[in-house]
Parts: structure tokens; C-alpha cells; sequence
């Protein structure tokens, strides 16, 4: 007599897939009182904050724990004479090496370099290597 196949039940010990958080807040407002946006895959769930709109805080900031799976590497530039232009931060943006998941020009002029990790590199690691072209 064959035996009858059953579906195995998941075991208390196995972690199911964490969704990964983000936080969008006001500079000045407290982290409690910020949206939160989630989602299983921590690009999807930057992007999602990002096109939102409608938040009622000035000066939006994106934050979430760690950087392991996500990080930002903030690029300042200083304003004055001889400040590139934002078509020139642009240009630079598309030849970061290596190549950002997204990027943008901040409102400062400079750039934003969102890293996640991918092969065996954390996204910090990622992050600390980026260069120009």
C-alpha cells in the first residue's frame, strides 16, 4: 500500500521573509510619528517611499535599521564658486562605479547613491567602494 503524501507544515524553528521597513518622516517631526512603507524586497520598498507625494512635513527623510541590505551614500558638494552644475552631477551619477540601484541629484546639489547588497557584498560595502569613472 503506497503511503498518502501530505503537505509538510512549516516548522516553529524557520523564519518566514522579514518585510523590510522604511520610515518616511519631516526633518523636524519625531520618527513615531512618521509613515512607515513595507515591503519583502528592500529596493521596492525604497521606491515606494519615494514616490510618495503627499507628505505633510517639510523636508522629507527616508530612514530604516541598518545597512547591510540597503545604504545611501550622500554625496555633498560645497556651494560657491566653480559648484557643479546639476546636468554635471548628473553626468557623474551615471558613471559611479559600482552602479548605484537608484541615484538622484539631492536638493543641495549633490548626489544620493542607493546601494543594496548582491553578490556576497553588503550594501555598505558597496556603498564604501563607489568611484567615479
Amino acid at each position: 500500500m503506497a503511503k498518502k503524501k501530505t503537505a509538510s507544515k512549516p516548522q516553529a524553528n524557520q523564519q518566514t521573509a522579514k518585510a523590510f521597513e522604511v520610515r518616511m518622516r519631516g526633518l523636524h517631526q519625531q520618527a513615531s510619528r512618521g509613515r512607515n512603507v513595507r515591503h519583502e524586497k528592500p529596493i521596492v520598498a525604497i521606491r515606494k517611499a519615494l514616490a510618495v507625494r503627499k507628505l505633510a512635513q517639510a523636508e522629507p527623510v527616508l530612514e530604516w535599521s541598518g545597512t547591510d541590505q540597503v545604504a545611501v551614500l550622500d554625496v555633498d558638494v560645497h556651494h560657491g564658486e566653480g559648484q557643479p552644475s546639476i546636468e554635471a552631477m548628473e553626468a557623474i551619477g551615471r558613471q559611479i562605479q559600482p552602479r548605484p540601484r537608484l541615484w538622484w541629484v539631492s536638493h543641495g546639489g549633490g548626489l544620493h547613491l542607493v546601494y543594496a547588497a548582491a553578490k556576497g557584498f553588503t550594501a555598505d560595502e558597496l556603498a564604501a567602494a563607489a568611484r567615479g569613472a
